[in-house]
């Protein structure tokens, strides 16, 4: 009778510790998703890993590119990412591509912002 005793004790504690493990992982899992950002763009799926370690990359962006005379264009451009100390994030235009083939450079122009291309036309973007 002593020994159905013990194996009964023994199943009580591996229940409890398998109880316990599924305590811990559910509380991660929820945690996980109450702190994850709520509108992930197709860019901070493929960055993440940079963005969380506060990295520089590059990426191809949809931006918004207005020249100085008024014509504005849907372009894919070419985006800098860098990072201060603090943490905030920086983003520079450094190319965009035209459907017709065509493009330009930029050095270092803010996005959101301005900046000038390669033949000295000033242009505005914005996301």
């Amino acid at each position: 009778m002593k020994e159905c005793q013990n194996s009964k004790r023994g199943e009580g504690e591996i229940a409890g510790i398998i109880f316990i493990a599924l305590l811990i992982w559910g509380g991660s899992y929820l945690y996980k998703c109450l702190t994850a950002p709520k509108n992930i763009t197709e860019t901070d799926k493929i960055y993440t890993k940079q963005r969380f370690n506060k990295e520089p990359y590059t990426s191809s962006e949809t931006i918004q590119a207005c020249s100085e005379s008024g014509s504005c264009y849907s372009v894919v451009a070419t985006i800098d990412h860098s990072f201060d100390k603090d943490g905030t994030e920086h983003k520079y235009v450094e190319r965009f591509d035209f459907d017709n083939g065509g493009y330009l450079t930029f050095s270092g122009a803010t996005l959101p912002g301005s900046g000038t291309d390669q033949e000295g036309r000033d242009w505005s973007f914005s996301e």
